[in-house]
């Protein structure tokens, strides 16, 4: 027994009755949404007479099984009502209902199945919020998120906008969803035959990044993306995957006047090309690091066509945000060994390692290549 009487499952399942209840609390406040709705299009139920002279319409088989449940004829209510949603799944009042004895029944796989239905007949976007606080309500039970999960793995149209609102509300005061069980969600779709994509997954790593939880989104993101090298202090060092692959990977380009691509060196190694216009002011590659309290040395080669304009930079984010070192321009002919030393301290829990253009007031075309890199420890 606890100190205050009650057994830690009694109060696992005390929490669970009050979600339950919240949840039927959000399903009975979309189905007054959906009666508005149609109240306001100028829908009525189906006329007695229409029920009798054709009850095998699907909306007249809905009509005598609302009947039935309002008599109190649960039995007969969920058998029409529920061979009216196999005839057609496209009444969101069908699904409301047939989603509130779903989540009475404790039956969260059918309670998704309903959900899936109501967002898939609502195209003009109308339900969305309301349905959209019912997966939270959902994802916040530790009962009924492996079905929301089960649901998600099979990549419904609606995953990335849900899972976008997902992160917002876990940093929200007074949200449905913690940062915890939003990860729950997040990790427990990073395998399976529709996997998230960087575009999915980003918002939630934004939402640690924001945080502060460095490290933690380093290891989800290495989870999410697959990344074999996400425990590595540099990661992708020969440019295998450019932009678009998450916060830890390279970036793109973003803005005017630059472009990135990998080339094949002469010596069969690979090195980042960057074309620069020498008076713009892109953001050029970069990528986040986690590395812990200690003393560095990023090394790397370049070589570089026109004037010197573009420098490698790491500076520090977390709450002492600086600058930790910062390249020089070398004006010289061919490939030239590089190098910066650089110490992290405990108020530097990320940094950010990125090429950073120095531009002048008159365009002078810059190519650049830069290749070998590498990031190590110092004694």
């Amino acid at each position: 027994m606890t100190r205050r009487g009650r057994s830690a499952p009694s109060r696992v399942q005390a929490v669970s009755a009050l979600r339950r209840l919240a949840i039927l609390a959000t399903v009975f406040g979309l189905g007054v949404l959906i009666v508005r709705q149609a109240q306001l299009a100028g829908q009525r139920d189906a006329p007695p007479r229409f029920c009798a002279s054709d009850p095998l319409d699907e909306r007249a088989l809905a009509e005598l099984g609302f009947q039935a449940d309002r008599r109190g004829d649960r039995a007969r209510a969920r058998r029409l009502i529920g061979l009216a949603s196999r005839r057609s799944w496209r009444d969101p009042r069908v699904q409301t209902w047939l989603l509130q004895r779903a989540v009475e029944a404790g039956d969260w796989t059918g309670a998704m199945a309903h959900a899936d239905a109501l967002l898939r007949v609502d195209p003009d976007g109308a339900l969305r919020p309301a349905v959209f606080r019912l997966l939270d309500v959902i994802a916040a039970d530790d009962t009924s998120r492996p079905a929301l999960i089960e649901r998600l793995r099979s990549a419904p149209w609606w995953r990335r906008s849900w899972l976008a609102q997902l992160a917002d509300v876990a940093v929200s005061p007074g949200g449905a969803v913690t940062p915890d069980q939003a990860r729950a969600i997040v990790i427990g779709l990073a395998s399976g035959t529709e996997p998230l994509s960087a575009a999915e997954y980003q918002p939630y790593l934004d939402m640690r990044l924001a945080r502060g939880d460095y490290a933690l989104a380093e290891r989800d993101w290495g989870l999410l993306a697959g990344a074999h090298d996400a425990d590595a202090l540099l990661r992708d060092p020969t440019f295998q995957t450019l932009g678009d692959a998450g916060p830890f990977a390279w970036r793109g380009v973003s803005g005017a006047g630059a472009s990135i691509e990998a080339e094949a060196t002469v010596d069969g190694g690979r090195a980042l090309r960057v074309d620069y216009d020498g008076a713009s002011s892109p953001v050029l590659t970069g990528q986040l690091l986690v590395l812990p309290p200690g003393r560095y040395s990023f090394v790397w080669r370049e070589r570089i066509l026109g004037p010197p304009r573009i420098v490698w930079r790491l500076r520090c984010l977390g709450p002492a945000p600086r600058i930790l070192t910062q390249g020089s321009p070398l004006d010289a002919p061919g490939w030239r060994a590089r190098a910066l030393a650089f110490e992290t301290t405990k108020d530097c829990p990320a940094q950010e390692l990125e090429l950073v253009p120095q531009p002048a007031e008159r365009r002078d075309e810059v190519s650049a290549w830069f290749a070998d890199l590498s990031l190590s420890r110092r004694s």
